[in-house]
C-alpha cells in the first residue's frame, strides 16, 4: 500500500527545471503587465490632455470601454478618441518593448495581457463591454501585438543567431612559422 501512494506521489511532483520555468513564465507575465499598464496609464494622461478632455483624470480611462461608445473620428466626442489612441498606442509601444524582452512566443503573452485587461476593464467597470468599437480597438490591439511582437522577435532571433555562428568560426591561422 505504501509503494503504491510512493509511484502515485511521484508523478505529481515537479521537477526543479518545471519549477524555474513555471516562475520565469510567472515573472514574463508580470513584467509584460506592469509594462503594458504604465505605458496605458501614460498614454491615457497624455491623450486626455492633448484632447483637453473635460471630464477629470480618475485613473479609470484605460479601462473605460463606455467612454468609446461614440466612436466616430468626424463628429465623436474627443473623450472617445482619445481613449482609442491611447489604447492603440498602448498595444503598439508594448509590442515594441516586450518584443526585446521575451525573444519568443509573444502571441502567448499578447494574449495574456488581453485577456487580464478584459477581466480587469470588467472589474472596474462592472459590466461587460458591449460596444463593437471597443472590442475592434481591443482586436486591433492583439493583432498588432502578436503579427508584430513574433516578426519582431523573429528578426531578434535570427540576428542572435548569426552573431553567435560568426563568433564560434574559427579562422585559419596565418602563421608562417614552419616556412623558412
Amino acid at each position: 500500500m505504501a509503494a503504491e501512494s510512493d509511484d502515485e506521489n511521484e508523478g505529481r511532483t515537479c521537477s526543479p527545471e518545471l519549477k524555474r520555468s513555471n516562475i520565469l513564465i510567472l515573472q514574463n507575465i508580470g513584467v509584460c503587465l506592469f509594462t503594458f499598464y504604465c505605458i496605458y496609464f501614460a498614454m491615457s494622461a497624455l491623450m486626455h490632455g492633448v484632447f483637453h478632455v473635460e471630464s477629470t483624470f480618475d485613473g479609470r480611462q484605460p479601462f473605460n470601454f463606455v467612454a468609446m461608445s461614440n466612436l466616430d473620428f468626424s463628429t465623436g466626442s474627443v473623450e472617445s478618441v482619445a481613449c482609442f489612441l491611447a489604447m492603440e498606442l498602448t498595444y503598439f509601444c508594448t509590442t515594441l518593448l516586450i518584443s526585446f524582452y521575451l525573444l519568443s512566443r509573444v502571441w502567448d503573452y499578447a494574449i495574456t495581457i488581453t485577456f487580464v485587461h478584459l477581466i480587469l476593464s470588467c472589474a472596474v467597470m462592472m459590466a461587460l463591454p458591449t460596444t463593437w468599437q471597443w472590442w475592434c480597438s481591443i482586436g486591433i490591439g492583439t493583432l498588432w501585438m502578436i503579427t508584430m511582437g513574433e516578426c519582431i522577435s523573429f528578426f531578434l532571433r535570427r540576428k542572435k543567431a548569426r552573431r553567435a555562428i560568426g563568433n564560434s568560426l574559427v579562422l585559419p591561422s596565418s602563421n608562417n612559422d614552419n616556412k623558412s
